[in-house]
């Protein structure tokens, strides 16, 4: 296969939205400025037999994914930080979209099962720093899909 010439330079052009009901999508890139993601490793597992000298090798389920949005802290009405608080303690259902180019149709998107935000960590930051204060919020779900972006 010869090299890639073609490839996003950077995820400076990137939306990610949350839904509660996979319709109905709420953009948050304008407070959004990192996201991570973790898990969905698939299991796997080798036996060795007398005879030969590689393992049988077995493969099995995914693991779940993990993905954690850092936003910056606001107080507006219907913010993120208070949304996403709001649907941590009430263990509110969550879907998460992420299209790395932006939101024209055709785009890559990636987009996860229903889940639940695990982890919602109130705003931080340091006395002595200049930066935004930040929060985080991690959401877990069984994994993603993904396909060319319609809307």
């Amino acid at each position: 296969m010869a090299q890639v010439t073609t490839n996003l330079k950077s995820m400076r052009d990137a939306v990610i939205e949350y839904s509660t009901d996979n319709t109905t999508w709420t953009d948050i890139s304008g407070y959004s400025s990192n996201v991570t993601f973790a898990g969905g490793d698939r299991a796997s597992g080798e036996a060795y037999t007398y005879e030969g000298d590689t393992a049988v090798v077995g493969f099995g389920k995914r693991a779940p994914t993990e993905t954690t949005v850092s936003v910056v802290y606001s107080e507006s009405g219907s913010d993120i930080a208070g949304l996403a608080w709001n649907a941590y303690i009430n263990k509110t259902p969550w879907y998460l979209r992420l299209t790395p180019k932006g939101d024209n149709a055709g785009n890559n998107t990636w987009t996860s099962a229903a889940g639940e935000l695990t982890s919602c960590l109130p705003p931080m930051g340091e006395a002595s720093s200049g930066d935004p204060v930040m929060m985080e919020f991690t959401h877990r779900c069984s994994g993603y899909t993904e396909a060319a972006r319609t809307t």
